[in-house]
């Protein structure tokens, strides 16, 4: 078997325009972003945040920080489930973390209860743009859907694959100390509705 046959079964070799992949960037960066606002809200994280905060309290590193390498872990089970990785995978993988960090370092946690509220608003509508703005570039899935897309595959069904996964990083991240709340109910509700609004105008068909 050529050399890039087997570089075709684990990832996608498709190399975009320019100008398609600075908005690939540009998606990811906004919706990362986003989710460092639910930080700086002080009222809860999203799911996966609350794991990535958990792990950083017990082991160092900043939230963004540990964003990357659970992106990292989660690629290395794509090998097995024999799901592609894309360009948007890696730049997903990359670009999320340090952008919550950003977010983090941009806009300080608020004890302000009209600002914290204010913050879940703003970051629920920037998740759900920054991912309308980068599925529609059609270069592959992030590290968690596409891991959740594989299992999908193998019969599950989405919504409890995507449920369980995202239960999981929860139920893990309370454990190990990190903050949930009204923001992680804000986005666990609002995540779906908002890509599904920002999709739509973005051209996809969902």
């Amino acid at each position: 078997m050529s050399r890039t046959r087997v570089l075709e079964n684990y990832f996608l070799l498709e190399l975009p325009s320019l100008k398609r992949f600075a908005l690939l960037c540009l998606g990811i960066g906004i919706f990362g972003f986003g989710n460092g606002l639910f930080v700086s809200s002080g009222l809860g994280l999203s799911p996966w945040t609350v794991f990535h905060m958990g792990l950083s309290l017990h082991l160092g590193g900043t939230i963004g920080s540990w964003t990357v390498g659970v992106s990292i872990i989660l690629l290395l089970l794509w090998i097995p489930l024999k799901e592609k990785i894309g360009l948007g995978t890696i730049t997903n993988a990359l670009v999320v973390g340090p952008t919550i960090d950003l977010a983090i370092f941009l806009v300080p946690e608020t004890s302000h209860l009209g600002w914290g509220i204010f913050y879940l608003i703003l970051g629920l509508a920037l998740c759900g743009f920054g991912s309308g703005l980068y599925i529609t570039r059609n270069l592959s899935a992030g590290p968690r859907d596409g891991l959740m897309t594989a299992l999908g595959r193998r019969g599950i069904p989405i919504w409890i694959a995507r449920n369980s996964l995202e239960a999981t990083a929860l139920i893990l991240g309370i454990i190990l100390g990190g903050k949930a709340g009204l923001g992680t109910a804000v986005f666990v509700i609002g995540i779906g509705p908002s890509v599904q609004f920002f999709l739509k105008r973005f051209g996809g068909r969902y």
